[in-house]
Protein backbone atom coordinates (compact mmCIF):
# COMPACT_ATOMS: atom_id res chain seq x y z
CA UNK A 1 0.00 0.00 0.00
CA UNK A 2 1.49 3.59 -0.96
CA UNK A 3 2.27 5.77 2.33
CA UNK A 4 -0.51 8.73 1.11
CA UNK A 5 -2.81 6.20 -0.53
CA UNK A 6 -6.47 6.48 0.71
CA UNK A 7 -7.99 3.40 -0.26
CA UNK A 8 -11.64 2.07 0.59
CA UNK A 9 -11.26 0.58 3.63
CA UNK A 10 -9.72 3.75 5.19
CA UNK A 11 -13.53 5.19 4.81
CA UNK A 12 -16.22 4.83 6.93
CA UNK A 13 -19.54 3.71 4.54
CA UNK A 14 -21.87 1.78 6.78
CA UNK A 15 -24.42 4.40 8.97
CA UNK A 16 -23.68 2.14 12.15
CA UNK A 17 -19.92 3.05 12.08
CA UNK A 18 -21.20 6.76 11.73
CA UNK A 19 -23.44 6.64 14.76
CA UNK A 20 -20.90 4.15 16.95
CA UNK A 21 -18.20 6.99 16.21
CA UNK A 22 -20.59 10.02 17.58
CA UNK A 23 -22.70 8.18 20.17
CA UNK A 24 -19.77 6.56 21.67
CA UNK A 25 -16.99 8.47 20.61
CA UNK A 26 -14.99 11.37 21.86
CA UNK A 27 -15.52 14.97 20.67
CA UNK A 28 -12.72 18.02 20.00
CA UNK A 29 -14.40 21.52 18.50
CA UNK A 30 -12.60 23.33 16.36
CA UNK A 31 -13.56 26.65 14.41
CA UNK A 32 -13.00 24.76 10.63
CA UNK A 33 -15.07 21.50 12.16
CA UNK A 34 -16.02 18.94 14.57
CA UNK A 35 -14.29 15.58 15.10
CA UNK A 36 -15.62 12.39 16.76
CA UNK A 37 -13.03 9.92 16.98
CA UNK A 38 -13.16 6.27 18.97
CA UNK A 39 -10.84 3.52 18.82
CA UNK A 40 -11.67 0.67 16.00
CA UNK A 41 -9.10 -2.13 17.46
CA UNK A 42 -7.14 -1.46 13.98
CA UNK A 43 -4.04 -0.37 12.53
CA UNK A 44 -5.73 2.15 10.35
CA UNK A 45 -7.80 4.99 10.80
CA UNK A 46 -11.12 5.25 9.13
CA UNK A 47 -12.55 8.43 7.43
CA UNK A 48 -16.02 9.65 7.66
CA UNK A 49 -16.78 12.88 6.62
CA UNK A 50 -20.63 14.09 7.41
CA UNK A 51 -22.18 17.74 5.84
CA UNK A 52 -25.79 18.59 5.35
CA UNK A 53 -27.37 20.39 2.78
CA UNK A 54 -27.77 23.65 4.54
CA UNK A 55 -23.63 24.07 4.36
CA UNK A 56 -24.14 25.14 0.64
CA UNK A 57 -24.79 23.76 -2.70
CA UNK A 58 -23.11 20.76 -3.86
CA UNK A 59 -19.85 22.18 -5.87
CA UNK A 60 -19.56 23.79 -1.93
CA UNK A 61 -19.64 20.65 -0.08
CA UNK A 62 -17.89 18.58 -2.50
CA UNK A 63 -14.98 20.98 -2.07
CA UNK A 64 -14.96 21.54 1.51
CA UNK A 65 -14.82 17.71 1.66
CA UNK A 66 -12.21 16.96 -0.88
CA UNK A 67 -10.13 19.59 1.12
CA UNK A 68 -10.92 17.74 4.58
CA UNK A 69 -9.79 14.28 2.75
CA UNK A 70 -6.67 15.59 0.83
CA UNK A 71 -5.24 17.34 4.02
CA UNK A 72 -6.09 13.90 5.94
CA UNK A 73 -4.39 11.66 3.38
CA UNK A 74 -1.46 13.97 3.89
CA UNK A 75 -1.52 13.97 8.14
CA UNK A 76 -3.16 10.43 8.69
CA UNK A 77 0.27 8.93 9.65
CA UNK A 78 0.07 11.15 12.55
CA UNK A 79 -2.67 9.02 14.76
CA UNK A 80 -3.16 5.19 14.23
CA UNK A 81 -6.26 2.89 15.10
CA UNK A 82 -9.52 5.31 14.87
CA UNK A 83 -13.05 6.13 13.60
CA UNK A 84 -13.04 9.56 12.63
CA UNK A 85 -15.79 11.54 11.46
CA UNK A 86 -15.09 15.20 10.44
CA UNK A 87 -18.29 17.23 10.52
CA UNK A 88 -17.61 20.66 9.09
CA UNK A 89 -18.87 23.69 11.02
CA UNK A 90 -20.91 26.67 8.18
CA UNK A 91 -18.75 29.76 7.72
CA UNK A 92 -15.37 29.19 7.93
CA UNK A 93 -13.29 29.10 4.77
CA UNK A 94 -12.00 26.02 3.71
CA UNK A 95 -8.44 26.53 2.03
CA UNK A 96 -5.89 23.79 2.28
CA UNK A 97 -3.09 25.39 4.40
CA UNK A 98 -5.92 26.56 6.94
CA UNK A 99 -7.52 23.08 7.26
CA UNK A 100 -4.45 21.62 7.39
CA UNK A 101 -3.27 23.58 10.65
CA UNK A 102 -6.78 22.82 12.12
CA UNK A 103 -6.19 19.23 11.41
CA UNK A 104 -2.55 18.73 13.37
CA UNK A 105 -4.19 20.76 16.49
CA UNK A 106 -7.08 18.36 16.63
CA UNK A 107 -4.37 15.50 16.05
CA UNK A 108 -2.34 16.08 18.68
CA UNK A 109 -5.46 16.88 21.41
CA UNK A 110 -6.66 13.19 20.19
CA UNK A 111 -2.97 11.73 21.18
CA UNK A 112 -3.03 13.77 24.24
CA UNK A 113 -7.01 12.29 25.23
CA UNK A 114 -5.56 8.92 23.95
CA UNK A 115 -1.64 8.48 24.53
CA UNK A 116 -1.91 6.78 20.52
CA UNK A 117 0.14 7.90 18.29
CA UNK A 118 1.26 7.09 14.90
CA UNK A 119 3.68 4.51 13.52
Amino acid sequence: MKKFGFSGHERLIKTSHYNHALKKGEKVVHPFFYLYFINNNLLYNRLGIRIGKKFGDAHVRNRVKRVIREVYRVNKNSIKGFDLVFIPRYGAKYFFSDVETAVKKVFSKVEGKTGKTGF
